[in-house]
């Protein structure tokens, strides 16, 4: 059983209510979640692009694949600029690894 360690890098959890308040949309759990059960459905379609990052719009399903986050990223809010996303290194448990002596 593949265990997924990702967590979901978001871009954008709140939205601003008519006076001008932010307001919490959705938690970072029912977020996490939610992207895990869609990256799951998507993953047959990954196959080819190990090691890219897909970011995908947990509302519609709607997916932007790209070498790097930036590049995800930029796809994702062209076509969704208002969306929540969240990020996944296809085939990898984690988006990010940190490594001895990366630190400044």
């Amino acid at each position: 059983m593949l265990q997924l360690k990702i967590i979901a890098v978001t871009v954008n959890l709140y939205k601003t209510n008519r006076i001008g308040k932010m307001k919490n949309i959705l938690d970072k759990e029912e977020l996490t979640k939610k992207g895990k059960t869609i990256y799951r459905k998507l993953q047959p379609k990954f196959k080819k692009d190990k090691g890219k990052i897909v970011a995908i719009e947990i509302e519609s399903g709607d997916y932007f694949i790209g070498e790097d986050e930036l590049e995800a990223a930029k796809k994702a809010r062209g076509k969704s600029p208002d969306k929540i996303f969240v990020f996944f290194r296809i085939g990898y448990p984690a988006v990010h690894k940190l490594r001895k002596g990366c630190l400044i």
